[in-house]
């Protein structure tokens, strides 16, 4: 098991709650590895992602306005935007 390291940055334009699972781990029942609200432009911070081959991971994120996205191929040290 490999773990890789990123971050995830508010792009929406406003404040408002992101909930961020690692659908790397468990596609089925992922962990939730942020649930909070962000700040236009701030970051979560580091968060720890499951990597099967090492390279790449997976998170899929809800806003709390009911968008959601699959944001696949997270590269370690990424600093990700979210819509």
């Amino acid at each position: 098991m490999a773990t890789l390291t990123a971050s995830f940055v508010n792009g929406h334009g406003s404040s408002i709650r992101y909930q961020i699972v690692d659908t790397s781990r468990d596609p089925n029942s992922p962990p939730v590895l942020f649930d909070n609200y962000l700040e236009p432009d701030q970051s979560t911070g580091d968060l720890q992602l499951y990597s099967a081959d090492g390279v790449y991971a997976s998170v899929t994120y809800f806003r709390s306005d009911g968008y959601s996205e699959v944001k696949p191929d997270i590269t370690d040290g990424s600093a990700v935007r979210l819509n």
